[in-house]
This record gives C-alpha cells, structure tokens and sequence, in this order.
C-alpha cells in the first residue's frame, strides 16, 4: 500500500464522526422530553434526514465515486471517501431521531408501538437499515429487530421509503465499487 494510505486513517474519522452522531442522537432524545419543542426538534431532524439522504445517494452515484480507485483516493487525502463513508451513519441516526421525535410530536399518527427508551429507537433504525440493506429481506421473513412500524399514512410511508431507497442506494453502489475493483485487480 502506498505511503498516504499509512498517513491518512479515515476510520479513526469515521468512528469519530459516529460517536459524535451518537451524541446528536441522545441530545434530540433529551429533548423529545420538552414538550413544547418537539415539533420543532422533529422538523429539524426530518430536513436533516432529507438533506442526508440526498447527500448520500448524490456522492455514492457521483461520476467521480464511480471512475476513482478507492486506494488512489485515499493516497491523495481521501476526504470524500469519509464524507461517503459517515453519510450512511448520519442518516441512521437522524432517521432513528426523527421517528422518536415524530413520534413524541404526533404519536400514533406518524409511528405505531412507541417507546421512551432510546435503544428501541437506534433498534427501529437498525431494522429499518436491514431492510433496506438487505433488499427487505428481513420483512418478507418477519425478522424484526423492533416493534415499533410505522403509521401507514402517506407521510410516514413517504418517509421510511426515503430511508431506505437512499440505504438501498448506497448499498448497490458499494457493492458495485467493490466488484469493479476486484475485477481491476486481475
């Protein structure tokens, strides 16, 4: 491997990033609590979901993620491969803030089953990750990580098909990434 390989550690990034996401997670928790800013707190988390499930299917189908070879990036910096990376984490946990927020904003109209432990909500994320991940797979199967769903209406509907559209997304692009540098290998 070449030298900027050795330098640059974009792990160490991305695990500092996550926990840094947990933290955002557990404070938009904390804040589900305050009654009269949880319709707020759920909108900021729904345009921030939004805006990283956007982000994420742009850079994972840009041109430049495609034609770059992983390990030249790397070598040359690398950031961008951070940046594609943490975008999946990033939508998790304000996929997983959103719903817990939406649900303490609207409750049964947005999700069914809720919870106030915030483990049950990184779990109905987690779930709704392996669906998607997974090409739903989990739910022809009925493996379920939570018990929580979510309200069959047009906007909860709209928004968990968001999540995981943009996870499937990200998830055929790492695999196709994966083959092709395989095969360049040969």
């Amino acid at each position: 491997m070449g030298a900027g390989f050795m330098k640059y550690q974009p792990f160490k990034d991305v695990l500092g990033l996550s926990i840094v996401l947990l933290v955002f997670y557990l404070i938009a928790y904390g804040i589900g609590f305050i009654e009269s800013m949880t319709v707020y707190a759920f909108y900021t988390a729904l345009i921030m979901t939004s805006g990283a499930a956007i982000n994420l299917v742009g850079a994972t189908l840009s041109p430049q993620y495609f034609d770059e070879e992983l390990k030249s990036n790397l070598d040359n910096g690398g950031k961008d491969v951070v940046y594609v990376l943490t975008m999946p984490f990033l939508l998790f946990f304000s996929f997983s803030a959103a719903s817990y927020l939406g649900w303490q904003a609207y409750g049964s109209d947005f999700m069914l089953l809720g919870s106030n432990n915030p483990l049950a909500w990184l779990a109905y994320g987690a779930d709704n990750f392996i669906r998607a991940a997974c090409f739903d797979f989990a739910e022809i199967y009925h493996f379920d990580l939570s018990q929580i769903e979510h309200n069959e209406e047009y906007w909860p509907s709209t928004f968990v098909f968001v999540f995981r559209t943009a996870m499937s997304i990200s998830v055929v692009t790492v695999v196709f990434k994966a083959v092709k540098l395989l095969r360049s290998r040969r």
